[in-house]
Order: C-alpha cells, then structure tokens, then sequence
C-alpha cells in the first residue's frame, strides 16, 4: 500500500479495506477510558500499526503514509466517541442506556458503563451546556446529573442539593447582593481543584 506523491490518501484496490482495518484496529485497540484524543499513548498507535502491517504491506517511513493512517485513526477515534455518545442519549433513562450496550461494545461492559458514568458527570454536563451557549444552571445541573429514575444517588447528594435551594431561597440582606449559583455551589460542594469561572 502507497500514497502517490502529492496525493492525500492511498490510490488502491483496498484502500475501503485499509480504511476499515483501521478503524477495527482503533476501535479495539485504544482505552475507552481516553477521553481525548491527547489521552491516547503513543504506544497505542503503535501497536495499531504494527497490526496494519501483519494485514497490509506498509512503509511507515513514508511521511504521506504515516500521516494518513495517524489521521485516520484520529478520524475513527473521534467518529466513535461520538457514536457512542449519541447512542447513548437515544436513552432518557441512564440505568437503560448503562444496560443496553452499542454493539461495539457488547462484551465489554466496564467500558461502556465508563463511557455512560461520564455522559451522565456533572463536568461532561457542564461543558455540554457551555457549548451550545446555554447558560447553565448550576444547581439544577447538580440535580440532573445527581438523580437516577426518580431518586438522588445518594443521601449526601440530596442534602447538598437541598441545601443549595436553602441559600437561593434565603432572603438577600437590605444593600448586599444574592448569592451567585457559582458562590452556592462553591460554598456547598467547595471549590474543585483546576475549576476556573470565566
């Protein structure tokens, strides 16, 4: 398998094969626990070449090549995240969503309950609503992210929640202004280390 010069992509019969090799080998090959696509090793990428190369005659000292099986893989990568995401929210109950896998990750259930632990997490939460521009509500973000078919997860979850409500509804001293969402969540669950408010 080779790129002609100045083309971006191999020019061959099994350049859909390749392809998808790729993304089979991508797909099995790195942690679903990598997030982003800097979580992922190099070592990873490594062995997902060395198993394109037991399947394909390649040359990854050709610069063209490496850079498109790399990109691919980066593709396939982020198409999968992706995937899995939207499967995910097909579900409006997480405990049915967390058990009913994707396909591709049937038999592999610690990774897919990971995946969904993170779908439902405050922090994925919140930068989902920053980036469709919403503003978010941090409290009522906590109670989404806190309950589960009906019920908070926990009792130490509803008395935060609880007490965050409690110092919403608390009247505003004459000349002083009203707790901010952030100030309550920070004063009820402290701040966490790396947040930053803009």
């Amino acid at each position: 398998m080779t790129i002609a010069l100045g083309a971006e992509k191999p020019i061959s019969p099994h350049a859909v094969r390749f392809s998808q090799a790729i993304g089979v080998c991508v797909r099995k090959t790195f942690p679903v626990r990598c997030l982003k696509w800097e979580d992922v090793g190099r070592e990873y990428i490594e062995v997902v070449k060395g198993d394109l190369q037991r399947l394909f005659v390649l040359d990854f000292n050709d610069q063209a090549m490496n850079r498109f099986v790399e990109h691919q893989m980066l593709t396939t990568f982020k198409e999968f995240r992706a995937d899995c995401s939207r499967y995910f929210k097909k579900y409006s109950d997480p405990e049915e969503a967390r058990a009913n896998p994707p396909n591709a990750l049937v038999g592999r259930d610690e990774d897919w309950h990971f995946l969904c632990d993170h779908y439902i997490s405050r922090a994925f939460q919140y930068k989902l609503a920053e980036r469709k521009g919403e503003p978010v509500d941090r409290v009522e973000l906590f109670r989404k992210t806190h309950v589960r078919a009906g019920t908070f997860v926990s009792q130490a979850a509803e008395d935060a929640h609880n007490q965050m409500l409690e110092l919403q509804s608390q009247p505003t001293p004459e000349g002083s202004q009203p707790l901010s969402e952030d100030e309550i969540c920070d004063q009820v669950l402290g701040r966490r280390p790396g947040y930053s408010k803009v």
